[in-house]
């Protein structure tokens, strides 16, 4: 079985308008993760057809829409349901036999060659509708998520008055309807955003589909103001293996929420990617782990509702255990940390480096001590428990190094008499790590400030 996608490519050029938290973020993801390749993986192997030369109105006649569900585990229910072309063949001299596959490649090949592209295109948004109303007449209905085809984009608010005039016409809204854009090379990005404009006037919700991939251009949201970013497959699948990948998944929701706009996660086929999305606060998850697509005339239930009961409970029971999980490492760290500075209380500075390097080996997951003085200079050597193997880029600070722009000590500077710092990259190990400082002053009314860095997963 193969389902055919069909979407909107574009690229921009230079995009010198869109705003610095874009860009940052843009370069923040392609410096981490290797590219990935812009490849739609198609559901299943696609079987080799030969040409189909029957007329266009006889493969036109056997086009369907099947829908694929797109959940939200938090609310236990379908939000929305992605419309998937399928092209059928009916062999000659057959038409009561079986029907085969044929490829999206070879549909849309033979469409392009024979010059009737844009019937296609018409008749898959028709099998997409006719689809739809299968699922539309309940209370609470899902949105219909399609994909936009180039054609219309280039026409500008000419394209989104068209597909617009279609959805009215098979009796729903445009706010109903979700229109998926594809991005790769195409440079009209004028007429993107005014079809994006005028489709938005009309009540449609945007998303941009398989960010991430190596055409996907971060510079492009603030432009098009999408209200959904779905993230690639290529990202998703295995991230719960895969540090990286969590990380580039979590900038990518962050940059979502803050514009205002949510995130499908693709390709979900497991429940630990579950698990993971949903811990990183992910909205909605899209995959086979849940539904695969099928013909909503004939699957009444079109996703597996036990199975997104169990994803709910498993998520609340993991979120309890990693809750106190975390408040007892928690614990565990203010403890020792607390006891390490009332030990510096009672010592000097000439004692202060053996102290530090005692409490290393006693206490193991702190990666790196130091203090600092009032004025936030080093006046210790970092006592710290391995060398990075990346030594060019990180070495540990070393005596009279300058520590007082750092969050660690400015937060104390403000009257604060301790503070833990948000996760960072370490520049003594290249660890991602957090910093537990303290201020304290000793029984001779010399006040000093205790640094302790700590991997991230080690403390909290």
């Amino acid at each position: 079985m193969a389902f055919l996608r069909f979407g909107f490519v574009s690229n921009c050029g230079d995009c010198n308008s869109s705003e610095a938290y874009i860009l940052k973020t843009d370069s923040f993801l392609r410096s981490c993760v290797p590219i990935f390749a812009s490849v739609r993986i198609q559901d299943a192997p696609e079987p080799q057809l030969q040409r189909d030369e029957s007329p266009p109105e006889e493969v036109l006649a056997e086009v369907v829409a099947y829908l694929q569900p797109i959940v939200s585990v938090r609310q236990r229910e379908m939000r929305l349901v992605e419309a998937l072309a399928r092209g059928h063949v009916t062999p000659r001299g057959a038409s009561d036999g079986p029907m085969k596959v044929r490829s999206p490649s070879d549909l849309f090949g033979d469409a392009v060659r024979r010059g009737y592209r844009e019937k296609l295109e018409v008749r898959c948004r028709e099998a997409a509708f006719t689809a739809y109303r299968a699922v539309s007449e309940v209370e609470r209905p899902p949105i219909l998520s399609i994909n936009t085809d180039t054609t219309l984009i280039l026409q500008g608010a000419a394209g989104a008055e068209q597909i617009a005039d279609e959805v009215r016409s098979h009796g729903f809204s445009p706010r109903t309807v979700a229109l998926e854009i594809l991005e790769s090379r195409l440079p009209e990005i004028a007429a993107l955003e005014e079809f994006c404009k005028r489709a938005r006037r009309h009540g449609f919700l945007l998303a941009l589909d398989d960010v991430g991939t190596g055409h996907s251009n971060l510079a492009r949201i603030p432009r098009l103001e999408p209200d959904i970013l779905k993230i690639d497959r290529e990202l998703v699948h295995g991230m719960s293996a895969s540090f990286h990948r969590r990380e580039v998944f979590r900038s990518l929701l962050s940059l979502a929420h803050q514009i205002g706009a949510l995130v499908i996660a693709e390709g979900i086929e497991n429940d630990d990617d579950v698990r993971t999305g949903l811990a990183l606060g992910c909205d909605y998850f899209q995959g086979f782990y849940f539904g695969r697509p099928a013909d909503p005339w004939q699957t009444p239930e079109l996703f597996d509702a036990g199975r997104l009961r169990e994803a709910g409970d498993d998520f609340r029971a993991s979120a309890t255990r990693r809750l106190n999980d975390r408040r007892a490492r928690q614990r565990r760290s203010e403890l020792a940390v607390r006891a390490l500075v009332e030990e510096l209380k009672k010592v000097g500075l000439p004692m202060f480096e053996e102290t530090l390097q005692q409490s290393l080996v006693r206490i193991p997951f702190i990666e790196a001590l130091y203090m600092l003085d009032e004025q936030g200079i080093q006046i210790t050597d970092t006592a710290h428990r391995v060398a990075s193997s990346r030594q060019a880029l990180f070495q540990p600070a070393a005596r009279g190094a300058d520590q007082s722009l750092k969050p660690y000590f400015l937060m104390l500077h403000a009257g604060l008499e301790r503070f833990t710092s948000e996760p960072y990259v370490s520049s003594a190990s290249g660890n991602f790590c957090i910093t537990m400082s303290r201020f304290f002053t000793n029984d001779l009314g010399q006040s000093y400030v205790l640094c302790c860095d700590v991997v991230v997963g080690q403390e909290v």
